[in-house]
């Protein structure tokens, strides 16, 4: 009896103290794992879920862009120009792969003149809204003359887009010069001198989006003087960390029944710009007359995003979108985000 009571009273042994403590790290150990564990899918989840956001913001940004191209007598389809895989123009780098893109949108308030005269090549005539009056001077409250603006020119299908260089508003005569928009970004009136007696003159705010590939943003550039060089304010950083911009434009021409068709093998297809293995060009393979531009009913546009992967638990992600080349990035998350809109006027002109 006493010999038990006397053994009680020592403690635990050094046998179960050594089973007690390896149970203990075991189960520390089991913890740590699962909580570092948890906190990775948690940082995982949390990079998908920040470029998602990100993906999904940039997206609603150029859509709301898009959306407003053209108005007033410009249609939707004129006020938007998509120059694929291109080569450096202006400001510009070469595309790297990616897409250029330019939207055309209306001043607020809108502003219109007629142009009653072609007095020259680049010299117009235009109206006198009243007697002594020239259409093209302020005439309404956050009005602005349309002396050094990009403008665009209107008659039926035909447009271009323009700069007023020159204005003479006693005579109301304007001398134009060629705009922002490339050269191939507009449709004449016949071959030259063109003659845009009766088009409209409708003021404009050009923008031209670009992917600069070196620094991984997406940038706009919008030329206020016209003189093609960078001024302050002109070229802006939309976001950050992006890696790509596709644009595919969707032209209702194989039985116009207001459906597009999207083929994987390019075939009846009528998308332009949106197959990675079958090149195409307006005017060339399927889109050629009798198909125009202002068969253009709706625009596809697609970004890539990227997160660092904090983890270093993924592997590098290989993302295509469009027509584009796959990107990738080893030690980061990439997203892509794609939609489309249909431009403004896209059915009332059909």
């Amino acid at each position: 009896m006493n010999r038990r009571l006397a053994a009680a009273q020592s403690g635990f042994t050094i046998t179960e103290i050594l089973i007690a403590m390896g149970i203990a790290t075991f189960i520390i150990a089991m913890s740590t794992g699962v909580h570092i564990s948890n906190l990775r899918y948690f940082r995982v989840t949390e990079g998908r879920s920040t470029i998602y956001q990100d993906a999904i913001l940039i997206g609603n940004f150029l859509r709301g862009e898009l959306l407003g191209a053209g108005g007033g007598s410009i249609r939707g389809w004129m006020g938007i120009w998509v120059e694929d895989d291109c080569n450096a123009r202006s400001i510009f780098p070469a595309c790297a792969d990616s897409d250029r893109l330019t939207v055309t949108t209306v001043t607020s308030p809108l502003q219109e003149c007629l142009i009653t005269g072609q007095l020259g090549p680049g010299r117009v005539q235009v109206a006198f809204s009243s007697p002594g009056v020239c259409c093209m001077q302020p005439q309404a409250a956050n009005e602005v003359s349309y002396l050094n603006r990009q403008v665009m020119l209107t008659l039926g299908d035909f447009f271009w887009q323009q700069y007023v260089a020159n204005l003479n508003l006693a005579t109301c005569q304007a001398d134009l010069v060629n705009g922002q928009l490339p050269a191939p970004a507009y449709n004449s009136p016949g071959p030259p001198p063109y003659n845009w007696t009766n088009a409209m003159m409708t003021m404009v705010n050009v923008q031209t989006f670009y992917w600069e590939s070196p620094t991984f943003m997406l940038k706009r550039f919008i030329d206020g003087n016209n003189d093609g060089a960078v001024q302050n304010g002109e070229d802006v950083v939309v976001a950050d960390q992006v890696y790509d911009l596709q644009i595919a434009l969707g032209y209702d021409f194989n039985v116009a029944d207001g459906n597009l068709s999207e083929t994987p093998t390019g075939l009846n297809d009528e998308w332009l710009h949106n197959n990675p293995t079958a090149p195409e060009v307006f005017g060339a393979g399927f889109f050629v007359a009798p198909i125009t531009r202002s068969a253009l009913l709706q625009v596809m546009f697609a970004v890539i995003v990227g997160n660092p992967d904090t983890t270093l638990s993924l592997n590098a992600p290989n993302v295509r979108i469009l027509n584009g080349p796959i990107r990738t990035r080893a030690g980061w998350i990439l997203q892509e985000e794609i939609s489309r809109i249909t431009p403004r006027n896209s059915y009332i002109f059909q």
